[in-house]
């Protein structure tokens, strides 16, 4: 049973009251799981995993399983739980956010022991054009031409935003290197112009794709998976997925704070059941990349092939990577623009 939070400011309030009545309306052998994840992974879970994992459940134990969740950009999630929502999993964009958490004391099982160092899923930052590509964009560089209206989320809130800055970079920094010698000044140069090109930033990456949908912009910087999803529902875009971008690694973690000794056992089964078959198979069949190759291999057809990919450690990991690209040059391109 999937119990979907309102999405906002008064969401830890209403949630703290729908548990209280939850409690005292179901027998004790329902259990209650609060999940709070980034907007990609709304469909996915509440559609397919938060079932097939209650059944599972309820199979071997003979207990309801009642999920209660809210959605929202990576960082508005942080954000969220940091002030008090009573999120016992956690489903971030980036490790970095997972970290954030961590530092607030709010979690203190280690995400890395968990299957895949906690990585349940991957995706790639693509470019999503209107149908038949009217602008020929074929590349991240294609983006900094003039006249282009490009579209991506804000970094403050959206994890997927931060892939789509750390992508341009790295896409630019690689194909330098390539060249002859890493040249940063030049990667900065590609994140500058394609951002002197950018409008208005949306705060997720769900929004940003209604946004698109809605007729703004010309290409969108988002998770690849999410506008195949769309494409899937029937809406005119083609996808383009750059021969370098960046490998998205989303973590989930358990907030241990607001875990009680009851509730202990089915979160951390709920955690495990993502890398069950049934949930792999899930999230292949949206798009998702998986770390189940067996999969990815029956799948792999679904995808475009990335000819150099790199991870965030290609860029000298989370610390290095926030403090001089999205914390250092991107502010500072944006108080240039603003």
């Amino acid at each position: 049973m999937v119990v979907k939070l309102l999405k906002t400011s008064a969401a830890a309030a209403l949630l703290v009251a729908l548990l209280g009545g939850a409690c005292g309306a179901t027998d004790a052998r329902t259990r209650t799981i609060v999940l709070y994840g980034f907007s990609i992974l709304d469909n996915v879970l509440e559609t397919e995993i938060i079932p097939a994992f209650s059944d599972s459940w309820k199979q071997a134990t003979g207990d309801e399983v009642r999920v209660i969740t809210s959605f929202a950009g990576s960082g508005t999630v942080v954000n969220q739980i940091v002030f008090g929502a009573p999120a016992q999993v956690a489903m971030v964009a980036t490790e970095l956010d997972a970290l954030s958490i961590r530092e607030a004391g709010l979690a203190t099982t280690d995400w890395r022991s968990f299957n895949n160092n906690g990585v349940f899923a991957y995706s790639v930052t693509a470019i999503v054009t209107r149908g038949g590509n009217p602008k020929d964009i074929r590349s991240f560089e294609d983006l900094a031409r003039p006249g282009i209206d490009v579209m991506y989320q804000d970094p403050t809130t959206s994890g997927g935003a931060q892939w789509a800055v750390l992508a341009l970079y790295g896409s630019a920094l690689r194909a330098t290197a390539a060249a002859g010698g890493e040249d940063r000044a030049a990667a900065g140069d590609l994140l500058r112009r394609v951002s002197m090109n950018t409008g208005s930033l949306p705060e997720s990456a769900r929004r940003a794709l209604t946004q698109f949908g809605l007729g703004f912009g010309d290409a969108l910087l988002t998770y690849e998976n999410e506008a195949l999803l769309d494409i899937s529902k029937g809406r005119n875009y083609e996808i383009v997925v750059p021969n370098s971008t960046i490998y998205i690694q989303p973590h989930v973690l358990i907030i241990d704070a607001n875990v009680g000794e009851d509730d202990r056992a089915v979160v951390e089964a709920f955690v495990d059941f993502l890398w069950t078959e049934k949930a792999q198979q899930a999230l292949v069949r949206n798009h998702f990349r998986v770390p189940n190759e067996r999969l990815m291999a029956e799948y792999g057809d679904t995808f475009s092939s990335v000819d150099a990919p790199f991870t965030v450690d290609d860029l000298g990991g989370w610390d290095a990577a926030t403090l001089e690209i999205i914390d250092g040059l991107w502010r500072d391109i944006q108080r240039e623009i603003n």
